[in-house]
């Protein structure tokens, strides 16, 4: 079983892409026209390339600016790597013993495995337009087990991540103006209490089905010992991916950094993740000049990030920066779990 290494954080020098020389084209006046429009049109730096790489537009291309969104496609590559592009975030439903005479005797717990897209049937079919796991299911599961009566409450079990709802850098508002409370077991995207909220769902989904079945009962933990009575997996994570990429959702990419994170070591959290970064406005006060200096190219803007990561493979962050098309030009390891270079002269 892979183990975590000590945190090792660095700090990278990456390369953007810059302008080619050339005639002005119609794509560059629309841009411009566009990026005059936007709010944040006069701080924007803007590279339109064509699939063999020429640019075709840009503005403010040299511009340093902080990379925000574009974090999530090394999110998006750490969560290819460790979970795999096909790889399915199981919600399972737990009871004490296995169902006898179509009886489940006690409490059942719903179990979330990090499912961002866990829904009820009529949101998941309104919100995502793709195949998403459902409360609705995991009862289809009890009635083809020819269940008829859960004897105790529906319980919750959140705890394959850790309690934090937010990530770190969030501001108070974000939640849930711009992205749902981050936890292993929710349901359509819920704005608060998202494991009850899902408890809730799957309780009126039972009630539908004719199931008889007790209140919503307190968050707990599963039996370590208990019989998997219904399980439902969702979207492939190359799925999960295009919702985080192609609609910037904050929300499942943060839910996947956790699911790595839990991948390792069975607990989710985001500041365990494999890898984990965070845009820097300029380079570090007491980071000393590079002998030889890193090539600046007039043409080519660079920024610097900050990554915490916690496996200890060959090349990584090189690697990482390279496969999303931003080169590592610089790499400054400043510390190995808890030793650092705070105050430490170079030389």
């Amino acid at each position: 079983m892979r183990r975590l290494l000590a945190p090792l954080v660095a700090i990278a020098l990456l390369a953007c892409s810059g302008p080619a020389a050339g005639a002005r084209a119609p794509l560059d006046v629309a841009v411009d026209r566009s990026v005059a429009q936007s709010p944040v049109g006069d701080r924007a730096s803007v590279v339109v390339r064509g699939a063999d790489g020429t640019t075709l537009a840009a503005i403010r291309p040299t511009a340093s600016v902080l990379p925000a969104s574009n974090v999530k496609l090394i999110t998006a590559v750490t969560a290819l790597r460790v979970l795999g592009a096909e790889r399915r975030l199981a919600t399972t439903l737990v009871a004490a013993d296995a169902p006898r005479d179509g009886i489940v005797a006690g409490d059942v717990w719903l179990v979330g495995g990090g499912d961002p897209l866990f829904s009820t049937a009529a949101f998941g079919a309104r919100a995502y337009g793709v195949f998403v796991a459902t409360p609705e299911r995991l009862v289809d599961d009890l009635v083809r087990a020819g269940v008829t009566a859960i004897e105790g409450r529906v319980r919750t079990d959140a705890t394959r991540f850790d309690a934090r709802v937010d990530a770190p850098g969030w501001k108070p508002s974000f939640i849930p103006a711009q992205s749902p409370p981050l936890s292993a077991l929710t349901v359509d995207r819920a704005p608060r209490a998202p494991s009850r909220a899902a408890a809730k769902a799957l309780r009126r989904a039972l009630t539908r089905a004719g199931i008889a079945v007790g209140p919503v009962g307190p968050a707990g933990t599963a039996p370590a010992d208990g019989t998997v009575i219904a399980s439902v997996t969702s979207a492939p994570v190359r799925i999960l991916l295009e919702q985080a990429g192609k609609q910037s959702d904050n929300f499942v990419a943060e839910m996947l950094l956790k699911a790595v994170a839990a991948e390792d070591d069975g607990r989710g959290t985001t500041a365990e993740g494999p890898g984990q970064a965070r845009a820097l406005e300029q380079a570090p006060d007491w980071l000393w000049p590079r002998d030889p200096p890193v090539r600046q190219r007039k043409t080519v803007p660079d920024s610097f990030i900050e990554l915490t990561i916690r496996e200890g493979r060959n090349r990584q962050v090189r690697r990482m920066t390279a496969a999303v098309g931003l080169p590592t030009l610089r790499l400054v390891r400043i510390s190995v779990g808890p030793h650092n270079l705070n105050g430490l002269a170079p030389g």
